[in-house]
Formats: structure tokens, C-alpha cells, sequence
């Protein structure tokens, strides 16, 4: 079972957890050994995590849902834990933009992991008016590169194999949603004019989403890619996308190649902390 699989799969182990009502380890965590990554949370099955938390905490409820479970799990992981695995930091830093994947599909589940993430994004007054279009398997994502990359610009395309990418995910934003929302009572922009806006949130919040995607690859043990949509009115026929829905990129995410190589853009270098950073003051 590869590293991806073997992630998503102690989430799954949690569902079970959570079903067969386990009572909380009150064992003085001196008196424990240091549990595993994924194991000591819960009694009774493996749990997704990204750290191993040194005890178990008391009182947990079995009428918690699993996905509350898992993600008060990975917060006390992270607070509390011992990680063996791949915590926050890591994610962080491994991330990089892969463009060669392996055409080989994406353990169960995976997809709709990412995708919740996505969802999860921050959104200006909860307006919540970004949607997501999801591709899996061949059939779906060749779709999109018909509609985007059409077979006579193939042959010179730089990055071929990032068309094995096993899962797209186009980030859409609603302006209309925003506006709307900020012209409720509790808001008062009721004019729901544009120009009271200092940047369109619609489009900020959609970044954040697709971060998220991106980090949430990593943390499968996948890689992952954000480009933008270059034919939109292509786009829009190929898959009835309505002309009010703004598609702001494409997360691509899968098994990176070995042979997968850097964009040349890296060569610049990260900028320094003292030219970016700004303390107290410009």
C-alpha cells in the first residue's frame, strides 16, 4: 500500500473508532508507551493523523461525528503531539508546484478529502460563493484538455504528462454571491456596488481554497499544481459552466513522476525574509 493510501486509510480507521463508542485511556501518559503515528487517540482502530499525541484525552463523546473527531484529532495532535509523520511545517515546505504525474488513479476517498478541504476556505461574511468543478479519471480530465489543449499544441507542450494528473479541480468564483451577501441587513451595502470592495474578495477567497487543495495533496502524499484556465469560453461550453462563474485556476494533483522537474521560474530563488518582511513599520 503506497504512502497516500496508507494516510487516508487511518482516517477511515477513525469512522469505525468513533462507531464502536470507545472509552477514553485515563492511564497516566508516563505510564504509556509512545504511541505510533495514527494510533493512542482512540481505542479500538488506527486514526488519520499527522502527529502522535503522547496521551488520550478523557470524555469523548460517541455521538461525535467522524470528520469532528478527525479534526479535533488533528488538532490535539498538533498541540499536544510527538509527530513521526508529516506535520504542518512539513506540508508547508514540501510543497511545490509538480507538473509530471504517474497515470494511476488516486486512493478511494482522496479526492473528496481534498476537495473538503478546499471548502473549508476563510470566505468574506461566509458568503461561501466559490464552487468547485471536479475531474477524476481519464475520461473527465480529457475533457478539460480538449477543451484546452487540443491535440495539434501537444506535441510541443512542455510538460505532457501533466495530462496524467488523475484529478482536476476548477476553482470557480461567484461575484453576484458577495455582493448579494454584503447587501443584507447585518452588511448595508445595499447598493451592492463593486467599487465598495478594496479587492475582490470573491477572487481572494478562491485563492485560499485552492491553497488549501494544494497543501491537502501533500498531505496524502501526492503532489499537486495550480495553473490557470486559458480558454475560458472553451472551458465554459465544454463543461455548461455559466457565464456568471469566474474560473480563477485548476488544481491538478496525483502521484509525481520520478522524472518530474522543476519550472525554471525556480531559478530566481526564494527572496529574502529582510526584503519581504516588514516589522512595526515599512
Amino acid at each position: 500500500m503506497d504512502g497516500a493510501a496508507r494516510r487516508f486509510g487511518r482516517c477511515r480507521g477513525l469512522q469505525a473508532a468513533v462507531r464502536e463508542k470507545p472509552r477514553p485511556d485515563l492511564t497516566p501518559a508516563a505510564a504509556r508507551p509512545s504511541p505510533r503515528c495514527g494510533e493512542g487517540l482512540l481505542p479500538g482502530g488506527p486514526l488519520h493523523t499527522t502527529r502522535s499525541p503522547r496521551m488520550a484525552p478523557a470524555g469523548w463523546s460517541a455521538g461525535i461525528s467522524a470528520r469532528l473527531a478527525c479534526t479535533l484529532h488533528s488538532v490535539l495532535c498538533t498541540l499536544v503531539g510527538r509527530g513521526n509523520g508529516v506535520d504542518f511545517q512539513d506540508v508547508v515546505v514540501k510543497r511545490r508546484m509538480v507538473r509530471s504525474f504517474e497515470a494511476k488513479p488516486l486512493p478511494a476517498g482522496a479526492a473528496q478529502r481534498i476537495v473538503d478541504n478546499a471548502r473549508r476556505g476563510p470566505s468574506a461574511g461566509f458568503a461561501q460563493g466559490i464552487e468547485f468543478l471536479v475531474l477524476e479519471g481519464p475520461e473527465e480530465t480529457g475533457r478539460y484538455w480538449d477543451a484546452e489543449l487540443p491535440e495539434p499544441y501537444r506535441k510541443d507542450f512542455a510538460w505532457p504528462h501533466l495530462l496524467d494528473a488523475p484529478l482536476l479541480v476548477v476553482v470557480l468564483s461567484h461575484k453576484l454571491t458577495y455582493l448579494r451577501r454584503y447587501a443584507e441587513p447585518d452588511k448595508g451595502w445595499t447598493d451592492m456596488d463593486e467599487a465598495r470592495w478594496p479587492v475582490p474578495y470573491w477572487h481572494v477567497d478562491a485563492g485560499m481554497a485552492a491553497l488549501l487543495a494544494l497543501l491537502s495533496a501533500v498531505d496524502l502524499g501526492l503532489g499537486a499544481c495550480f495553473f490557470s484556465v486559458y480558454d475560458v469560453p472553451g472551458f465554459r461550453r465544454a463543461f455548461a459552466v455559466p457565464d456568471e462563474y469566474t474560473p480563477v485556476g485548476t488544481v491538478a494533483a496525483g502521484y509525481p513522476r520520478a522524472d518530474d522537474r522543476p519550472s525554471l521560474s525556480t531559478r530566481r530563488g526564494r527572496r529574502p525574509r529582510a526584503e519581504v518582511v516588514h516589522r512595526g513599520a515599512w
